[in-house]
């Protein structure tokens, strides 16, 4: 390790900082590097989710990918800060300055994406029946969208217009604006809680809705979708409340804590033990969100386990996907022949004439059927062995491509 005054010109307070990281800094990176693997695990079985996707699902596999967007972001962050402190390598600072700009971003991309899911659930609670005519896929493609690429263009945005700051200063090296400055950490503090707010009260109305509509739907056959509507608000509102955990108390302390904030300035164990804390909420907050997505979202859960068939078994589950693609398709194309066959005219006289032979049968004894018109015809126009092979060949498939027309005294004869 170099010499601890290559990092910092107060020795004392370089030694303190050092003793502290060295046993930090290497535990929150491996935890942090973990934690971004298993979010990918979970971003990358997306393509095993069920078509088509709902909104709700498109939006939760879309904030996942956030989650880990972040994750990878934040270990970038920290790797680049053990770099500076630990090792006093001469990283760019250009390149810090964009690793804290993505950092940053992804916060607002998180933010927006619940704001999002948190409308999105109240369109559906509020009105119900326009629900899939508002949110179409093209409605959805344009607010992922917006919500991806307007708070990271926009932090970039903010850090390169500031004269003599951020990108325009020398080897980005002067960010007095961020670091020591209330104007922008007041912005930062409104942009971060005032989504949260209207999220918070969007929730509380949605929770109210459901709950008064829980009274009146629990005794009929629409109580199963109200608890499934129930159950998919409160996994997104756990997401909020691990957002709010994760990163409320460093907004706080943010705002607070400046050259020209509240609190000028804190004692060297008291910054660090918080920036360790906050630190280690940011990663939990990740893996926690991510094991949310693995155990409580049922389209997640599935397409992992199809993600892992395919993977551990060298393409079993693909093949077996494919052939019942196959089937399915061959299926439907006989059902398609069957249906065709079945309404033709020539198989509605013949199914007049089954008909009418089996109403005979149900007669007193003794007494003969009536022959109407079609069956004479029939039997006029076909040789007696044809009718027969051809009634029995064509009931049989009528019967296969519709099961629930099938009488329950004579199963192989469809009517």
């Amino acid at each position: 390790m170099a010499n601890s005054t290559c990092c910092h010109s107060d020795v004392e307070s370089c030694n303190t900082r050092l003793e502290f990281y060295s046993l930090f800094l290497p535990v929150i990176i491996a935890f942090t590097v973990v934690t971004s693997m298993v979010s990918c695990l979970v971003t990358c079985c997306a393509p095993w989710v069920k078509r088509p996707l709902s909104p709700s699902v498109r939006l939760s596999l879309s904030l996942s990918a956030a989650n880990t967007f972040f994750a990878l972001i934040w270990t970038l962050y920290l790797v680049n800060f053990y770099l500076r402190t630990m090792l006093c390598v001469p990283v760019p600072g250009c390149l810090s300055l964009t690793i804290e700009v993505l950092r940053l971003g992804s916060i607002v991309v998180q933010v927006l994406h619940l704001l999002a899911v948190a409308l999105s659930h109240y369109l559906g609670s509020l009105r119900p029946f326009h629900y899939y005519t508002t949110a179409t896929p093209a409605a959805l493609r344009l607010t992922l969208a917006v919500v991806w690429m307007v708070p990271i263009v926009g932090v970039a945005v903010v850090f390169a217009s500031v004269p003599g700051h951020g990108y325009q200063s020398h080897q980005c090296s002067n960010n007095a604006f961020y670091e020591r400055e209330v104007t922008f950490r007041l912005v930062w503090f409104c942009v971060f809680f005032g989504p949260t707010l209207v999220i918070v009260l969007v929730y509380c109305h949605i929770f109210y809705l459901l709950r008064q509509r829980t009274v009146y739907l629990q005794d009929t056959h629409l109580g199963g979708i109200q608890q499934f509507n129930v159950k998919m608000v409160r996994l997104s509102a756990m997401f909020v409340v691990t957002f709010l955990l994760g990163w409320g108390p460093a907004v706080v302390k943010f705002v607070l804590v400046c050259d020209e904030c509240l609190i000028p300035d804190l004692e060297i164990t008291t910054s660090m033990y918080l920036g360790a804390a906050f630190n280690f909420l940011y990663t939990l907050k990740v893996f926690t969100d991510t094991f949310i997505y693995a155990v409580r979202l049922p389209a997640v859960r599935k397409a992992l386990g199809a993600m892992w068939m395919d993977l551990c078994g060298c393409g079993r589950s693909s093949r077996h996907r494919v052939i019942f693609e196959h089937r399915s398709t061959t299926s439907h194309r006989t059902i398609s022949f069957s249906l065709s066959t079945y309404t033709t005219s020539s198989f509605q006289r013949l199914m007049d004439g089954v008909r009418a032979s089996m109403q005979g049968h149900n007669r007193v004894k003794g007494s003969h059927p009536v022959r109407t018109q079609d069956e004479t015809e029939t039997e006029t126009q076909l040789p007696h062995a044809a009718t027969s092979r051809l009634s029995v060949s064509k009931v049989a498939t009528a019967s296969a491509a519709h099961p629930a027309l099938t009488r329950a005294g004579h199963p192989s004869l469809t009517l």
